[in-house]
């Protein structure tokens, strides 16, 4: 028993011991450590960028094959398919969704200028739509709120859901949507920027090396490209996907300013963003599972290769929620085309309504 004893002693005071020790070790703020390679996006873009590096490796390995050829085609395929969906639908947006609401809240919006100011005091936008005059808008407000008020309810309804006449609460929605795009657009530049700065070599045979990590399912990481492969991948993946995402950006914020009822808008501005997951959703349901395989187990060399304790790296995404608030501000006050030479008139004829109407 006394043995037993002595033993647990020296148990827990070799544990104090080797305590103590560690006392003293921090942990290390790295100022620079390298990155290792990373995946590559599971969509039609991520795998187009795969296929067309591996098959053109093994292909300048081993020659032509009907295998390679097949791949190659199906991917080739299936992302111009998404390019000529995406294209599509934004084009069929515009006219049959977009075009509509704009022209509907154009008409309502013009009854309300020519009521309010009657059209003596008004003048003509580019659209032929009236614009009341400065200095002629009814005054005291309850004078305006007694001249709103002998509008039809319904257009009186109509009148008060414009977005510009909750101009904090729009301008919200549209900064998420506006985050939204930039989150792809911040995608595609980076894949872009890590195609564009891998090493030029004059041959695909040396565009990728064996994965370095035995623990990891990576077998084969890209790590250079030819300019042919660079030029072919950038008009291909980058030119494409950069236009949608701009061109839906901008349709996206006129049809949300065209969205004549509030409940409509977070409504449509998940609505959109259907359009930049067609990537995905062709990739899920068409893509062959061999080429998905082949997409896991392939990695390319980040840019940079090495990440910094810099403040830059720390701050660098901040500066794109401050040019998403300035591209909001700019297009509600001085860009948008959908009710130009708008009067910023209508929040506060339309406030009593607004708190009766909506009130529970």
């Amino acid at each position: 028993m006394s043995r037993e004893i002595e033993q647990l002693v020296s148990d827990e005071e070799d544990y104090e011991y080797e305590e103590d020790d560690n006392e003293g070790d921090d942990v290390k703020d790295v100022d620079r450590f390298p990155l290792p390679p990373v995946a590559l996006d599971e969509d039609t873009f991520g795998m187009t960028v795969c296929s067309l590096v591996r098959d053109s490796y093994f292909i300048s390995k081993h020659g032509l094959t009907a295998n390679r050829c097949t791949r190659l085609a199906a991917t080739l395929f299936l992302v111009s398919l998404t390019i000529i969906i995406q294209v599509f639908l934004l084009q069929k947006v515009k006219q049959f969704v977009c075009a509509r609401s704009v022209h509907d809240i154009r008409v309502d919006y013009d009854e309300f200028e020519k009521h309010m100011y009657t059209k003596e005091h008004c003048t003509l936008t580019v659209n032929g739509k009236h614009r009341g005059i400065d200095g002629f808008f009814p005054s005291p407000m309850s004078a305006a709120v007694a001249r709103l008020n002998e509008m039809p309810f319904d257009d009186v309804d109509k009148i008060c859901r414009i977005p510009l006449s909750q101009p904090y609460f729009f301008g919200m929605v549209l900064l998420i949507w506006t985050l939204t795009c930039i989150s792809e657009l911040r995608k595609c530049f980076h894949m872009e920027l890590v195609i564009v700065m891998l090493p030029t070599v004059d041959s695909m045979s040396k565009s990728m090396r064996a994965g370095d990590d035995d623990a990891s399912d990576v077998d084969a990481v890209i790590e250079g490209m030819t300019v042919g492969m660079k030029v072919g991948l950038t008009v291909l993946t980058f030119i494409p996907r950069l236009c949608v995402t701009l061109y839906l950006l901008w349709v996206g914020c006129r049809w949300l300013l065209a969205t004549n009822a509030f409940a409509d808008l977070i409504l449509n501005a998940v609505a959109l963003e259907f359009i930049l997951l067609i990537k995905d959703t062709v990739y899920a349901s068409l893509m062959p599972t061999r080429s998905g395989h082949d997409l896991e187990v392939t990695a390319i060399v980040p840019y940079p290769s090495h990440m910094t304790s810099d403040w830059w790296n720390f701050a660098n995404t901040l500066s794109l929620l401050v040019i998403a608030c300035i591209w909001v501000y700019c297009y509600m006050v001085h860009w948008q085309q959908v009710l130009p030479n708008y009067n910023w008139d209508v929040h506060d004829v339309c406030e009593k309504f607004i708190q009766e109407r909506y009130s529970v």
